[in-house]
């Protein structure tokens, strides 16, 4: 399923540390786009299929945690960010304008022609994100964007190839720690929350990245935190026109909510100092199902979801 949150109003909002914690009123859309065909024994993936069925809204209350631009400059300075929505650097439009014509405007994959009035997408056979590309910081989008790692594919190919690849970034890892801990602070059931990643733009040299690439300290004001992402007014119902911030939302499964997020909200940092000790305590090397989700050994591209998130963590808690 594909998921998006949309905010409608906020309850409250404070700055933490390294962080801001909020609640409010949000709009969960939801829509199932495909469904994987598994072994039933091994649970080897034997094939993804798409779906057409209509989207879903459920409108709730939800609890946020949002990175502080601080942290994240930190973090892409240090080659430990990758959960930035993807620049694809200024040549990205040649390079798809080559592939294009190199593939002869058909799928690669299933040799389908280009619809009248849609092009095909242009896929990342190693996804760009691994490459951490920082405008400002690196020039990682040429590598990324050779033609030899780039092919022209049909929407459902690409949905296809999206599905059976997707990575786990620092981010990923904190949602899925998040997610666990919140129902045993709240003693509800599991199945009562959910957990929603929101990707922020990359912050690279402007608005104070300099001071962070030369390693002196960005400003960190309580008030350059709150303010550096222009959040919305309390009766906002339209997503904001500013960059989105990196947050981390949980969200209740029950129409208007039955008040986790207010409690979660006022547990903000109980939360994240317990997140560190569970993923920083935990004796995998990778990941794992008690701490940031499983790894799939099998798959040949991957982050090092467990060194991203506890690095995340360290900053987050000031650990």
């Amino acid at each position: 399923a594909e998921t998006s949150i949309e905010r409608l109003g906020l309850h409250a909002s404070r700055a933490a540390a390294h962080s801001v914690a909020a609640h409010g009123e949000v709009a969960v859309h939801s829509q199932v786009v495909g469904y994987r065909r598994i072994k039933r024994m091994t649970h080897e993936t034997l094939g993804v299929h798409p779906l057409d069925y209509p989207q879903t809204t459920l409108e709730t209350n939800a609890y946020w945690c949002e990175v502080a631009p601080s942290v994240q400059q930190a973090l892409e300075v240090a080659g430990l960010w990758f959960d930035s929505i993807n620049d694809y650097g200024p040549n990205w439009a040649a390079q798809r304008a080559r592939v294009r014509a190199r593939d002869q405007y058909r799928c690669a994959s299933c040799g389908a022609p280009e619809p009248r009035g849609r092009e095909h997408d242009v896929h990342h056979k190693i996804p760009f994100r691994t490459f951490g590309y920082v405008p400002g910081l690196n020039e990682r989008y040429l590598e990324a964007n050779r033609l030899d790692n780039l092919m022209l594919v049909c929407r459902a190919c690409h949905r296809r190839l999206e599905t059976a690849g997707r990575l786990h970034t620092g981010l990923d890892g904190l949602g899925y720690v998040l997610s666990s801990l919140a129902p045993l602070h709240l003693m509800c059931d599991r199945s009562d929350l959910g957990a929603y990643v929101e990707r922020g733009a990359a912050i690279g040299l402007r608005d104070g990245g300099a001071l962070a690439a030369s390693g002196a300290q960005a400003g960190t004001s309580l008030d350059d935190d709150l303010d550096f992402y222009a959040p919305p007014a309390e009766d906002s119902r339209a997503v904001d026109a500013a960059p989105a911030a990196p947050r981390i939302y949980i969200f209740e499964r029950i129409p208007a909510g039955l008040g986790f997020s207010a409690l979660l909200y006022d547990m903000h940092e109980e939360l994240l100092d317990a997140a560190h000790r569970l993923v920083a305590a935990c004796t995998c090397e990778h990941g794992c199902p008690a701490c940031v989700g499983p790894v799939l050994e099998d798959q040949l591209v991957q982050l090092e979801t467990k060194r991203l998130t506890l690095a995340l963590l360290r900053e987050l808690t000031g650990a």
